[in-house]
Parts: C-alpha cells; sequence; structure tokens
C-alpha cells in the first residue's frame, strides 16, 4: 500500500512539471 501511493505521487509531481512546462512554453516565459 505505502508502495502504490509513493508511485502515485511521483507520477503526480512528474505529471504536474510537465504540465508547468508546457504552460511556461505556451505563455512564452
Amino acid at each position: 500500500m505505502l508502495e502504490l501511493s509513493l508511485i502515485l505521487s511521483m507520477v503526480t509531481q512528474v505529471h504536474y512539471t510537465l504540465f508547468y512546462k508546457h504552460v511556461k512554453k505556451m505563455r512564452g516565459y
């Protein structure tokens, strides 16, 4: 159960980082 939550948090963090980079690229800064 602990491993599942850890993997989920890692995936969420990576997804958020990619989304943030995409937004920055779209806005131009």
